[in-house]
């Protein structure tokens, strides 16, 4: 319970991150239209972070649990561990969510929310960012690192109200989807650089590597597969070749998958 009140805060920040741009939407242009078309591009976009959810509650106990046996080492695997999976897993989600926008938001919603679907694209990058910032928070949490993350927090909702006021008169949807997103890599850039100066982790450089190559090679074969109604074979397929890309580069292992399993058990 003492770790759990000082994230409320933090968590009433991030709430206002995650729908200040949708409320200027709302006020600034007026038009019930175009905030339906924002809503479902944010509603869709966020589907990373609701994947990762659980993973952010998984490492608040464990990171908690090796910081007060002092196990050092543990902490800074766990932590190595988790920054993987999201490369292997959360990079090839947000280039396929950017990558097939149109299909995705007509799954959910149907053809009339097809011009929703450049604000979405920009959105999945943001959501993406916004979510290594979310699971490493609790991350930082753990560890009773609690002042920082509120402090990026509050700050991140100040300047997405001044973006969202500048971008949104000027470029409507796509201005509030760029206002969000500079935040959420802000933010990702600063929770990521605590973590890393605090724990003293080593950047998995290799791996970020051919993980942004993963994403590449993902872009350009998408170009061979059919889209429209086959996208979520397309995708799956996609996925599969990504993962396999990392595994014959050596870049992802046997050994990444079983820890993962388990942090994810830690959490049930």
């Amino acid at each position: 319970m003492s770790r759990a009140l000082p994230l409320t805060p933090f968590l009433l920040f991030y709430g206002l991150i995650l729908t200040i741009d949708l409320f200027l939407v709302t006020i600034l242009l007026a038009d019930d239209h175009l905030t339906g078309l924002y809503n479902a591009a944010v509603t869709v976009g966020r589907i990373p972070y609701y994947l990762f959810y659980a993973l952010a509650l998984a490492l608040l106990p464990t990171i908690a649990k090796t910081e007060a046996h002092r196990d050092t080492a543990a902490t800074k695997k766990l932590l190595q561990q988790s920054l993987r999976l999201m490369l292997f897993l959360l990079v090839p989600l947000v280039t396929l969510l950017a990558l097939y926008a149109p299909e995705t938001l007509h799954l959910f919603y149907g053809q009339a929310f097809f011009q929703a679907a450049l604000p979405m694209t920009i959105l999945a990058v943001g959501v993406g960012a916004l979510t290594v910032f979310y699971v490493f928070t609790f991350a930082l949490n753990g560890a009773g690192l609690l002042r920082f993350p509120l402090v990026l927090a509050i700050g991140g909702v100040v300047l997405g109200l001044i973006l969202n006021l500048v971008l949104i008169p000027l470029y409507g949807l796509i201005g509030a989807a760029m206002a969000v997103t500079t935040v959420s890599i802000l933010l990702m850039l600063g929770i990521l650089g605590k973590v890393f100066t605090h724990f003293e982790l080593d950047f998995p450089w290799r791996t970020a590597l051919f993980a942004a190559l993963g994403a590449i090679l993902i872009v350009l074969l998408s170009h061979f597969l059919p889209a429209g109604h086959w996208f979520i074979l397309s995708s799956l397929l996609l996925g599969f070749l990504y993962l396999g890309f990392l595994y014959l580069t050596r870049a992802m292992t046997k050994d990444d998958i079983a820890p993962a399993l388990q942090l994810f058990k830690r959490s049930t």
